[in-house]
């Protein structure tokens, strides 16, 4: 037999094997996708508005803290958010942002929008002041409730913030995968559960946690991870918002950060390539009380630090109601 034959052979094998195993899978997708869209449906809320729908959830008791979610997310994985960040003693609302499950993308899906979203739905449920935890793309809408809304924001926690530094100050972006990679893999609920089903590491290496950063974990926090992960799907139900988020980033302008006076923690660390230390060591500089707390390793995620930040988030929350701010 030639070689011609041989590779001719080999690849029809290998394409066979493909097609078997994918035919193979779809029962388990399918079922996946089913109890996921069920569990994500019956957990949350939802309300209409001048922003369309907004889904969110609101759970457990004391000082209110409402969470604003990275990119990719959705009010699941702000619940995790908090879970990895917080030590759970608040009473958390947790919207699933512009774009993202079952909240709507309206024509005005600013971060500034998102931001008076937030006073909406505060005022709806009857809250009258609230901390603001943001993470990643999640930190600018907080930003701009602060800004917008001053007599809602009882402070801010800003986690691994994307936000604007000046051109002599800017440091871009260096995301772990391409910018396609993301849009393909977001496009495409299967082709994300089979690479969460292979290779879950993958997954979480596209938003920067990645295995040397992991081994300094502690037990709970890579359960938050994996659990994390998982949040993720239904990509296709996340992907408006991804989109979204990356137009209103790359549009990013200056902001009147000197008219924030409530008290603000920033907390990020060095080798953070997905939103650079430059960015909150210029918004920290520019918040008159502010606070930045940069740890030498841990990444986006900020792995290896959830207890230390937890600490550090409690305490400022204390510090707050000590003050009547709350």
């Amino acid at each position: 037999m030639n070689l011609k034959k041989i590779v001719q052979r080999a690849v029809a094998v290998t394409a066979a094997v493909l097609v078997l195993g994918i035919i193979a899978s779809l029962p388990f997708y399918f079922h996946d996708m089913s109890q996921m869209n069920k569990n994500l449906k019956a957990a949350s809320k939802t309300i209409s508005s001048p922003y369309g729908t907004i889904e969110y959830i609101d759970v457990e008791e004391g000082t209110p803290v409402l969470i604003s979610h990275g990119t990719m997310g959705g009010y699941d994985f702000g619940l995790l958010q908090a879970q990895g960040y917080l030590n759970g003693k608040y009473r958390l609302i947790v919207p699933s942002r512009f774009g993202y499950l079952q909240s709507s993308l309206p024509d005005d899906s600013t971060f500034e929008a998102q931001a008076d979203c937030y006073a909406y739905l505060l005022n709806a449920l009857g809250i009258e002041r609230a901390v603001v935890e943001g993470m990643s793309a999640g930190g600018i809408p907080a930003i701009q409730f602060a800004i917008r809304h001053p007599d809602k924001c009882s402070g801010l926690i800003l986690l691994s913030t994307v936000a604007y530094a000046p051109p002599s100050e800017y440091i871009p972006q260096n995301l772990p995968v391409p910018g396609f990679v993301y849009d393909a893999l977001l496009n495409s609920d299967y082709l994300f559960w089979d690479i969460l089903k292979l290779s879950p590491s993958t997954v979480l290496g596209i938003v920067g946690a990645f295995d040397d950063l992991k081994k300094k974990c502690s037990r709970e926090e890579l359960q938050i991870l994996d659990r994390m992960a998982w949040s993720f799907m239904p990509v296709s139900r996340r992907y408006d918002g991804w989109k979204q988020d990356a137009e209103n980033i790359n549009r990013l302008k200056e902001m009147p950060l000197g008219k924030i006076d409530a008290p603000v923690i920033i907390i990020n660390a060095e080798d953070d390539t997905i939103a650079p230390q430059a960015w909150s060591s210029h918004t920290a500089e520019n918040i008159p009380e502010s606070r930045l707390i940069t740890f030498k390793t841990g990444g986006h995620m900020l792995l290896g630090h959830m207890a230390e930040i937890k600490k550090l988030s409690d305490d400022f929350i204390m510090t707050l109601t000590e003050k009547n701010r709350i």
